[in-house]
């Protein structure tokens, strides 16, 4: 207690410091943690079933940002599983949009499947439902090969990135395999290169995020997040730009005692929890690591 007491003493005059252990938290948390949940999302925790289009939208989900929190990546103890059926359509073709599909979650409960996509140099997470961001092409289904678009009242398909296009409703597993592990390999290079970077240079971690502190009157609130020139990490992470972080696994943020504990507790915390105020909401984003 006494050297929580003297460190608060210390912190008044040197807010500065605060801020920059604070931001260093929230860095390596955004940075290690986007690697962790980018190889969850890539890698199937279930054998692809077969792929039938639909002719309706399988899910009611809103669109509205994803709770990662809500996710259970290796499922729920006694959980029953959840089945969809899916009609089938006479076509959907392949899709004539400039989007990429760089991952997928393919749930059988499909409230669970996301899938992460690129378009025009912007990449996001999108759910059942929710529209790709500056088009309109919403997400009607989600499988562990392919997206079926929705657009203009048209089904299309966009298969996951070095996947070939076919229609056969039977996939031929060894080639989706090899091109499954092709993109396992390019993403564990892409991300092992980028943790040796920021080891090799701190610097550059200015380049996957930017965090800001938001004072009142003179007292930090929470770190405003927003990715850096090379967003993708902090897109794979579940965060959002002008999130508003406030606490890390119910650490109060704003509290320096607070911030004292959650730093000395860092490297025994098997579940990383962020919250953020999003659009006046508190939302958390957890990461558990396997």
């Amino acid at each position: 207690m006494l050297i929580i007491n003297k460190f608060i003493a210390y912190s008044t005059k040197n807010l500065s410091k605060i801020v920059a252990l604070i931001t260093s938290i929230l860095v390596i948390l955004a940075i290690y943690y986007a690697a962790k949940l980018t190889w969850l999302v890539v890698t199937p925790t279930f054998q692809p079933e077969q792929w039938t289009p639909p002719s309706v939208t399988a899910s009611n989900a809103k669109n509205s940002s994803v709770n990662f929190s809500n996710f259970h990546w290796f499922g729920q103890p006694n959980a029953e599983p959840v089945e969809v059926e899916q009609q089938e359509i006479t076509d959907a073709p392949k899709t004539s949009l400039n989007m990429t599909l760089t991952g997928v979650v393919a749930h059988t409960d499909v409230k669970r499947s996301m899938a992460i996509i690129e378009y025009q140099s912007k990449q996001d997470t999108y759910v059942i439902n929710q529209k790709v961001k500056s088009s309109r092409a919403s997400i009607a289904e989600i499988h562990s090969d392919r997206v079926i678009l929705k657009n203009n009242g048209r089904y299309e398909t966009l298969m996951l990135d070095g996947f070939d296009y076919t229609k056969n409703t039977r996939p031929n597993r060894t080639a989706q395999k090899a091109a499954l592990k092709n993109s396992r390999n390019k993403l564990g290079k892409r991300f092992s290169k980028t943790r040796q970077e920021i080891l090799d240079d701190p610097g550059k971690i200015m380049d996957y995020i930017s965090i800001s502190p938001v004072s009142t009157q003179g007292k930090v609130q929470g770190y405003r997040l927003s990715p850096g020139r090379r967003p993708e990490l902090f897109q794979a992470s579940g965060l959002k730009p002008r999130d508003l972080a406030v606490a890390i696994n119910g650490y109060d943020l704003s509290d320096p005692s607070q911030s004292i504990r959650v730093m000395s507790e860092l490297r025994n915390m098997n579940n990383i929890m962020i919250t953020v105020e999003r659009d006046g909401q508190l939302t958390d984003i957890e990461f558990a690591l396997p």
